[in-house]
């Protein structure tokens, strides 16, 4: 309550400086206590003194008093300095005016209203300026030795002894006194311009950190927001991370699978690789039997085409001795059970042929059977060679019995012509066979052209399935590498968003006490 008092009276100092401010409540307070305490003193005074209402003394008591009552009314309007002013001029002429009223008097008692004087100038040296200081003391001190020169000649000698010792003393006080209370002004003058430089800076301090607040406060708002927003950020990047890391464990594994898969191919094209390499190492052994079996038949169909010129050589030598040769009717008659050897030997060989020809038409699947056939012609022309042979014996013996007599040359003439028939169709035949073989040749060696093009084409397949196994393998690393990376920036997502709850978290907290503050 006392506060709210004190800021009303002296409301009119709310925009001063601080020293102003400390000042007037100074002087107020003076006021106040004076106003207490003079009518207290008056009136002890006075009993003690026992003087009339209307002395001196109480005249001046009374207008110091109204001056207090003027000094604070003024001092409650903001005039300050006339306020402060009028207060000690009033003092200070009212004690003056005792001395002097004193001392023409011609007592002593002056120097007792002399001891006031030490304390107006301490009052002069609080409340007004230097100048008001300075002039205060030296109208106290020429008082002093005034009152001193002027009550002198009328007092006792041994009073005036006493006196020159009081007024010296007196001197030294007023003079210790103004010097002290300068030296205290210049001091408070000094630490008033330091307060006020420090007021002022600080004014400017705080102006600064007023709007440094703000924008704190502002930055503190934003920094909550922009945190929220990165921990959104962050819990959404965390879940996509984790979604990366779910995605790339399911790559990883459809990886894996692929990799199984291309294993697996891998095995198959080796085993293809290596199957057509076993084909064409037969079809290379198949080359090698026809090639055998075209010299085979070559050399066959040779010795089938001696035969039939050998064979046509007798027929014109028996067409010759054909009339001699009727006593040869019954060696004839052996001669046509051989010839039907031959026959029948002609009919397998026809039958061998035609299988043969049906084993060769296979021969680019398989191949071994037209070796059996191959064989059988081979067995079929041993028996036709015993059988020419056969025939020679027999043709010998003709020969001798065409020597004892040549009744039967005619049966063998037609016999023989026969022969040379069949084996010319049987040259025929092998001539056929060996066509047949050659373009079975042309065919196996395309095969084989084939059989080493697929050959290069399964090596070409295995070493892709080698690369695309080593390729898979790379990318199930480098796939699981970013799983990795995905979980760790999952890891540092979720971090992120608990340092960007407690950045926001912070920024509150800031931004609370910014406000408290």
């Amino acid at each position: 309550m006392s506060q709210g008092i004190v800021g009303n009276l002296l409301g009119k100092y709310q925009n001063s400086p601080f020293i102003r401010q400390l000042k007037a409540r100074n002087l107020l307070f003076f006021y106040l206590i004076m106003m207490v305490l003079m009518p207290v003193v008056f009136a002890v005074l006075n009993i003690i003194q026992r003087k009339g209402v209307f002395s001196f003394m109480n005249i001046v008591m009374a207008g110091i008093y109204t001056g207090i009552i003027i000094g604070f009314l003024l001092l409650k309007w903001g005039h300050y300095n006339i306020s402060a002013n009028i207060i000690t001029t009033i003092c200070a002429a009212g004690l003056v005016s005792l001395v002097m009223q004193n001392a023409f008097a011609g007592q002593m008692n002056y120097i007792s209203n002399v001891f006031y004087f030490p304390a107006i100038i301490i009052a002069t040296s609080l409340f007004c300026s230097v100048a008001w200081l300075i002039g205060v003391s030296l109208v106290f001190f020429s008082v002093g030795i005034a009152a001193y020169f002027i009550s002198t000649p009328s007092m006792p000698q041994h009073l005036v002894v006493l006196t020159n010792e009081i007024v010296g003393d007196y001197s030294i006080v007023i003079v210790f006194s103004f010097i002290l209370c300068y030296l205290t002004v210049r001091v408070n003058r000094k630490s008033n311009d330091v307060a006020e430089e420090g007021l002022e800076k600080n004014s400017r301090q705080l102006e600064f950190i007023g709007g440094l607040l703000v924008s704190v406060r502002e930055i503190s708002g934003k920094v909550a927001g922009s945190s929220e927003e990165i921990s959104s950020a962050s819990s959404n990047f965390s879940d996509l991370a984790q979604s990366q890391a779910a995605s790339a464990e399911e790559i990883t594994s459809t990886i894996e699978e692929v990799s199984a898969g291309i294993d697996s191919v891998a095995g198959v094209v080796r085993k293809q690789s290596d199957m057509v390499h076993g084909f064409m190492e037969r079809i290379a052994e198949l080359s090698a039997f026809l090639g055998r079996t075209v010299q085979s038949l070559g050399e066959s169909a040779a010795r089938a085409r001696e035969i039939s010129e050998k064979g046509r050589a007798g027929e014109e030598s028996l067409a010759a001795v054909n009339t001699g040769m009727n006593s040869m009717r019954q060696s004839s008659s052996d001669m046509n059970n051989i010839i039907g050897i031959i026959n029948d030997i002609a009919d397998q060989i026809n039958l061998l042929s035609l299988n043969a020809a049906i084993e060769a038409a296979r021969a680019g699947d398989a191949g071994r059977g037209f070796a059996v056939v191959a064989d059988e012609i081979s067995k079929l022309a041993d028996r036709t060679t015993s059988s020419i042979r056969d025939i020679s014996g027999l043709i010998t013996i003709n020969e001798k019995e065409i020597a004892g007599g040549l009744s039967g040359i005619g049966g063998m003439l037609e016999t023989l012509k026969e022969i040379v028939s069949g084996v010319v169709g049987i040259s025929d035949h092998i001539s056929e066979i060996l066509s047949f073989v050659s373009e079975q040749m042309k065919s196996n060696d395309a095969l084989s052209q084939e059989g080493e093009a697929l050959r290069i084409i399964s090596e070409e397949i295995r070493n892709a399935t080698e690369e695309q196994k080593m390729a898979a393998s790379e990318i199930a690393r480098s796939v699981s590498l970013i799983n990795d990376i995905a979980q760790k920036n999952a890891s540092g997502a979720a971090e992120l968003a608990g340092n960007a709850e407690k950045l926001a978290s912070m920024a509150e907290d800031l931004n609370a006490r910014v406000k408290e503050f």
